[in-house]
């Protein structure tokens, strides 16, 4: 995944050291539907108006905007619209100001059309230099990364399921999400470049299809060390969605933080990791509340008394620390081992994650043709890498070569270089 037009990872840049405790800020953006219609407001939790922080609306849209969440730099907020039909991902300046689109999907009368792609759930990555969203197409939901001025959108979770919900660790290194692979919604995780995907929760269910009579795990959210999770369950006894805590890993018991008999979903972290932002409906509407960390002192900060409430929370990052030790963030690349064969040529081994292997067994040097053989039936991800690393390798020999595909995935899920055909059996490497 994140495969450039010849097969390379994006370079992420190098983020600060997340474990080193910075100044919070005041600002929470987040929905309300107060003026008739979903838009963006931002509280502010210095300015009070009567008992509860005083909030601004900065869309002054005709359109739903839904959805918020900061840049890195907090000067600019990601969002979602519905201006030209199906929704989009668009962004504005932190004071609404400069809106525009990244993603397109106008509509016929500018009304929803179920057939046609619509985006969700914007988040960016911690460098600022991507957005990671959800396009839902055909009623599946798939998780994608774009450049944050909206190209170069690629499908970075690529699999059968529905994936929603990206949250992106602050080291850069992982995204969490949820998946409904086994049933019920779970969390999982996977590298930043979309690779060893794997999940920390699991609610099974019969045929896996949905049963709100089972536990299901949603709206993961990063502490900001990126050692643990907050997210919502509805994992007590009566099945009410509660916000808990777990270790990024997985290990351990999940902890009930709100502990409450009201509905509460959409944490959000404070910068410094003392504060969670949540939305609970324990008012009777959905209301922004805040609670310590540790689930204590829970306080309302909105009334939520209008219709549909106040919901989806995202606090301001802090300002970024420019004295911060820079940490690597670039996910584990394929390990490519070549072992000469003599008048036999090279064996070439390329091992991707999930510990996927492709043995390469090429022929002489000065021969046009490379045979390949896939050892096992890997991930289309991880066989789409293992394509692209043979690619690189082949045009940097500036030969023409015809490559023989053995293997059982689909090839119809291989997304090839655009210098790159396709053949019925062959892959054609252009002559330079």
């Amino acid at each position: 995944m994140f495969v450039l037009a010849l097969g390379r990872l994006p370079r992420f840049a190098q983020s600060g050291d997340s474990t080193q405790i910075v100044p919070t800020s005041n600002l929470i953006a987040y929905t309300a539907h107060r003026d008739g219609h979903a838009q963006i407001y931002v509280l502010d939790l210095q300015s009070t108006a009567g008992a509860t922080p005083a909030s601004t609306n900065i869309s002054h849209s005709t359109s739903n905007d839904d959805q918020p969440t900061w840049s890195p730099d907090g000067k600019s907020i990601a969002y979602v619209s519905d201006r030209d039909g199906n929704t989009e991902i668009c962004v504005m300046d932190s004071d609404g100001a400069n809106p525009r689109c990244l993603t397109n999907h106008k509509t016929l009368n500018k009304k929803p059309d179920k057939t046609m792609e619509a985006d969700s759930a914007p988040v960016w990555a911690p460098d600022g230099t991507h957005i990671a969203y959800v396009a839902t197409i055909n009623s599946r939901a798939q998780i994608y990364v774009m450049d944050s001025d909206g190209s170069n959108a690629l499908n970075l979770s690529n699999n059968n399921t529905s994936s929603d919900q990206p949250a992106w660790s602050p080291d850069l290194k992982q995204i969490a999400y949820v998946s409904n692979r086994n049933g019920n919604y779970a969390l999982c995780l996977m590298d930043g470049s979309g690779f060893n995907q794997r999940c920390i929760t699991n609610n099974p269910t019969a045929n896996h299809r949905p049963d709100p009579k089972r536990p299901e795990d949603t709206f993961p959210a990063w502490s900001p060390d990126s050692k643990s999770l907050a997210f919502t369950s509805t994992r007590t006894q009566n099945r009410n969605a509660d916000i808990y805590l777990i270790n990024a890993d997985g290990s351990g018991d999940p902890i009930n933080l709100s502990q409450n008999i009201g509905t509460d979903t959409q944490p959000s972290w404070s910068p410094d990791a003392r504060h969670l932002v949540f939305v609970s409906n324990r008012g009777g509407n959905n209301q922004l509340w805040e609670m310590n960390s540790d689930g204590s002192n829970q306080v309302p900060l909105t009334s939520g008394s209008d219709k549909g409430g106040d919901v989806s929370p995202a606090w301001q990052p802090a300002p970024q620390n420019p004295n911060a030790t820079p940490t690597q963030t670039l996910t584990p690349t394929p390990l490519v081992t070549r072992t000469p064969l003599g008048d036999l040529g090279v064996r070439i081994t390329v091992t991707v994650p999930p510990t996927a292997t492709m043995f390469l067994s090429a022929t002489p040097v000065n021969s046009p043709n490379i045979y390949m053989t896939i050892s096992s039936s890997t991930r289309s991800h991880s066989l789409r890498l293992m394509l692209m690393v043979l690619a690189e390798t082949a045009l940097s020999r500036r030969a023409l070569f015809n490559l023989s595909i053995l293997c059982r995935a689909r090839r119809s899920q291989l997304p090839i270089p655009a210098r790159l055909s396709l053949g019925a059996t062959h892959l054609t490497f252009p002559r330079f």
